[in-house]
């Protein structure tokens, strides 16, 4: 009976323990067909390497331009020019010419021969149309080590008459690159780089100048540039004979400038003075002036100015070609002395008390600028002493340092001028010691030359 009761409590047991389980694994079972899972994978790549390229293309000249710049019709220009790799990649490139600027007439009688590494790769028109030429052929650089050599000649292949006088023109060489073994050629690294050039037209005649006034033997004056401002100094500049000035104490440089292949008017004109008979030059006193003929100028009040071996140079140019230039200088020194207004004033009031005003009683001779040298008198003696006591009054000792030759305390014989022709200049009428005396001096040079003036 006892055994019975202990199995009927373990089966109860177990009953109670198995709805209890039921019971706690109710809830999922209620959802039907959910299955929840997940799956993890990891794979690894090694060996992989990204590297930085670069494209670049370097052209370099030998020559700052073509040699020569400015050419002759039938002579030739050169110019060498070194392509290479400046980068890591390797590339193939193209060459051409556009055109810049310049006179239409010489770009297109400029007819251009290109030669790659030894061999011909062009030769033709310079622009094949209005501004642009393509080579045809193309290159291929690997790397730094390699470099292509390219050489190019210019030159004029149509007559003279047909190629403008002031005939320039500006291009440039255009070598673009691209990368090798990229089909597309919108895509991919590329590169360009650019050489200017200039070639002008270097025609066998140039301008004809001629320097009228002043030719040499004028007596010019340095005078305070307070002197226009007062009446009697600028009636005083005005009347001055045979050089005279206007009212402005302006003197009026003339000359002539002819162009043979065009227009006076298509030149321009520089002046320069020279205080050493044009064996230097100071700085253009005016640039770019028109070619009209005269220039009004008053000589600075500078000691740099005072000598008696003065010169002015006028030169003439096309302004669209400066191979296209020539330029003349008076033929003969001139001399213009240093007055400083009290100097003026007071050579002023002695001319005043003058019978018949000037210098002297006598009338004044005519200004040699309008008699050739021939016809222009040796000056007396009298002439020579009365003009050596006006540059006494007239010379301080403080201007004795002016960059003139013959400094203070050195002495200085004074002769009168000799027309060209005549035996010599005459005897010597007195030596001074101290400044330069600045009165007109025989020039050692007759006609100008340009071995030494440059």
């Amino acid at each position: 009976m006892k055994n019975k009761r202990a199995i009927i409590f373990k089966v109860l047991n177990k009953i109670a323990a198995l709805s209890l389980i039921v019971l706690l694994c109710l809830p999922p079972l209620a959802v039907p067909f959910q299955t929840f899972a997940m799956f993890v994978s990891n794979a690894e790549s090694g060996g992989n390497r990204f590297t930085a390229g670069k494209l670049s293309i370097e052209a370099a000249a030998s020559t700052a331009g073509f040699v020569p710049e400015a050419i002759k019709t039938g002579e030739t220009a050169y110019r060498s020019i070194t392509v290479s790799n400046n980068g890591s990649l390797p590339f193939w490139y193209r060459t051409s010419v556009e055109k810049i600027d310049g006179n239409t007439g010489a770009c297109e009688s400029l007819r251009l021969v290109a030669r790659l590494n030894g061999m011909l790769v062009y030769d033709g028109n310079l622009l094949e149309n209005a501004t642009s030429t393509e080579f045809s052929g193309s290159s291929q650089i690997g790397d730094s080590s390699a470099v292509d050599q390219w050489r190019f000649e210019t030159y004029f292949t149509r007559s003279v008459s047909n190629v403008p006088y002031d005939g320039q023109c500006s291009f440039k060489f255009v070598f673009l690159a691209g990368q090798i073994g990229i089909s597309d050629s919108a895509a991919g690294f590329s590169d360009n780089t650019e050489i200017l050039n200039n070639i002008f037209l270097n025609r066998a005649a140039t301008p004809n100048v001629d320097v009228i006034y002043p030719d040499g033997g004028q007596l010019w004056y340095v005078v305070a540039p307070q002197c226009p401002n007062n009446p009697s100094c600028s009636l005083w500049c005005s009347t001055r004979n045979p050089d005279p000035m206007n009212g402005d104490c302006q003197y009026k440089i003339r000359w002539t400038a002819h162009n043979p292949y065009g227009a006076d008017s298509d030149l321009r004109i520089d002046l320069y003075y020279s205080n050493n008979s044009g064996r230097t030059w100071l700085a253009p006193f005016a640039t770019n002036e028109p070619n009209d003929g005269e220039y009004l100028w008053m000589v600075p009040y500078d000691t740099a100015y005072v000598s008696h071996t003065a010169r002015i140079k006028v030169v003439a140019y096309s302004p669209n070609n400066p191979a296209f230039t020539d330029w003349a200088m008076s033929e003969r020194d001139f001399c213009p002395p240093m007055l400083s207004m009290e100097d003026l004033m007071n050579q002023i009031a002695a001319e005043a008390e003058t019978p018949g005003g000037g210098s002297s009683g006598k009338p004044q001779a005519e200004s040699d600028a309008s008699v050739s040298p021939s016809e222009i008198s040796p000056m007396t003696a009298e002439e020579i002493n009365s003009a050596i006591d006006q540059i006494r009054d007239a010379t301080s000792t403080e201007a004795a340092d002016d960059g003139v030759s013959g400094g203070a305390g050195k002495s200085i014989e004074i002769k009168p001028f000799a027309a060209p022709g005549n035996s010599g200049a005459g005897p010597t009428i007195e030596t001074i010691a101290g400044p330069p005396a600045i009165i007109p001096l025989p020039s050692n040079e007759e006609s100008a030359t340009s071995t030494d003036t440059e």
